[in-house]
């Protein structure tokens, strides 16, 4: 009998651990490993997932670092700065046609150099110097362009000589010569909305220090599992005694049946841990409760939007609207892109760079005065009744209608919607260009490049310019970090977006060098 309570008291013991494992397992987030900090929080334009891949457990499953997690391109920075690192090596796996590049020499503002490993041609291997906003300043090839897919390796990057070494798997990939500056930042960003994982982090500092990163549950496993097994043992050898005591049975019988249950519980534990394993990478579901949710989230975030429109903007006095006192309103309508979602400050939005750009190019007159009204996951139909009575009444001079994400739907529902949208602008004496709403190069399914093509038809039925933006985007794909997710843009693609509105803009009537133009009469 005595063996089969020492016995019991072992099972007690390993349910002990195997319940802290589990709950460290559950819990096993960036938010509770506490050493990063993720880029996608710090923006002043958020975008969906953001703190999810921090709180949640998705972005750590399996003890791996998946950069990849809640819609992609995440970026992570050590919290603390380092005194010119000797080596930096990591385990790394791509899923095809994602990339993840190695941040160092980083500064406070977000300006790094960085290594970047692909599996995609589009973008391959190479060393980047990395400004602030995403923009390249440089990029030199590696001689070897790709690296395959799905495949774990290891990765050294070597600062410690005047000559910079990127090994992979002990294999040379390319040199480069290290800054070495001081008090710098180290961290890494995923490329693609797939599987991008990290893992066995290991940087080597100055003086042998060593800074190592498993991603693995959070530390402190025996304190928790000893107090638990503790409890269990107590509370089973309590009971024990109490039922010996109060029953007649044989002691033995009830030793055999202590274990047996504890031995069921123990089974019971097994393939519970297997479970939250197994759905540590799982994503919630959408059910009732989340769509209600979203629902709640598009009212509140159109009625915001709407605020502010009318907090920066007014519909101009009657007395003015011929002398040129007024600005020209240049209207961007769509949805988040447009709102502005992924810039790192409200100035940096795609309305507030497009409208200090049109200001600087300007000559003398009349300025420029841009409309932000980006209304997150609506879609065309839906910003048809907002466009007619609450922001026409603002005077736009022009309307850029950005749209082809949101909806799911083509032909007759998505360019009807979009129809409806260009003659209100029209009637309200404004002039309409359409905008192919860019989205990530590898995500776009044919459903998308069926409303690319019902934009232009509805183009060439009213004479309106459509901008490809698409594939504006697409051809500079690699001239920095253009995206947040599949459709969100950092600073620096909303700046390119920008950019290349200003050369439509100028081709109406050049409105950008021409004397002052009456604000059309003829609105509803």
């Amino acid at each position: 009998m005595r063996r089969i309570l020492v016995i019991c008291v072992v099972v007690q013991v390993l349910l002990g651990f195997l319940a802290a494992k589990i709950y460290l397992t559950r819990h096993n987030t960036l938010h509770a490993n506490g050493r990063w900090s993720s880029t996608k929080t710090q923006l002043e334009r958020g975008v969906l997932g953001s703190f999810a891949f921090v709180t949640e457990s998705q972005s750590l499953a399996g003890g791996t670092l998946n950069l990849g997690a809640w819609h992609g391109f995440q970026e992570v920075v050590l919290r603390e700065t380092l005194a010119a690192p000797e080596s930096i090596a990591f385990d790394l796996r791509l899923a095809k046609g994602t990339d993840l590049t190695a941040l160092f020499d980083r500064d406070k503002d977000g300006n790094s150099t960085g290594i970047r490993f692909s599996t995609a041609r589009r973008h391959p291997n190479a060393l980047l110097e990395i400004a602030a906003d995403g923009e390249f300043l440089s990029k030199a090839l590696f001689g070897a362009r790709v690296v395959p897919a799905d495949t774990w390796y290891r990765a050294r990057i070597e600062l410690a000589g005047a000559r910079g070494v990127v090994r992979l798997d002990g294999h040379e990939l390319g040199d480069f010569t290290p800054a070495k500056r001081p008090d710098r930042f180290i961290g890494f960003r995923g490329g693609g909305s797939k599987p991008v994982l990290l893992d066995n982090l290991e940087i080597m500092l100055v003086g042998g220090e060593r800074i190592i990163e498993n991603f693995n549950a959070p530390r402190g496993l025996i304190g928790p599992a000893l107090a638990v097994s503790v409890a269990l043992v107590a509370l089973t050898l309590g009971l024990y005694t109490l039922l010996k005591r109060l029953a007649n049975e044989n002691e033995k019988k009830l030793a055999l049946s202590f274990l047996m249950v504890n031995l069921t519980v123990l089974a019971i534990g097994l393939v519970l841990f297997v479970f939250v394993l197994l759905r540590a990478g799982s994503y919630p579901g959408i059910g009732r409760a989340l769509q209600e949710a979203e629902a709640a989230f598009r009212k509140g975030s159109t009625e915001q939007v709407l605020a502010d429109i009318r907090d920066r903007h007014s519909p101009p006095p009657e007395a003015s609207a011929a002398d040129g006192s007024v600005p020209h309103r240049i209207l961007l309508l769509g949805t988040s892109q447009t709102w502005g979602a992924g810039a790192r400050r409200d100035q940096e939005t795609l309305a507030r760079v497009l409208e200090a750009k049109l200001n600087g190019r300007s000559g003398p007159g009349r300025g420029f005065e841009c409309i932000n009204a980006g209304f997150s996951s609506l879609r065309a139909a839906d910003l048809v009744p907002i466009l007619e009575r609450d922001i026409l009444s603002l005077a736009p001079y022009v309307v850029v209608i950005n749209l082809g994400t949101n909806d799911r739907s083509t032909g007759t529902g998505f360019a009807s919607s979009v129809r409806e949208l260009a003659l209100a602008a029209r009637r309200a004496g404004a002039r309409t260009i359409l905008v192919k709403e860019a989205n990530e190069t590898g995500s776009v399914d044919r459903e998308q490049l069926a409303r690319f093509a019902d934009l232009d038809r509805v183009g060439a039925e009213l004479g309106l310019p459509v901008i490809d933006m698409h594939g504006h985007l697409r051809e500079r794909r690699d001239t920095g970090f253009l995206w947040w997710d599949v459709v969100h843009l950092t600073s620096y693609g909303q700046r390119l977006v920008a950019e290349k509105l200003i050369e439509e803009i100028e081709r109406l009537d050049q409105v950008t060098t021409v004397a002052p133009t009456p604000w059309p009469h003829s609105r509803r």
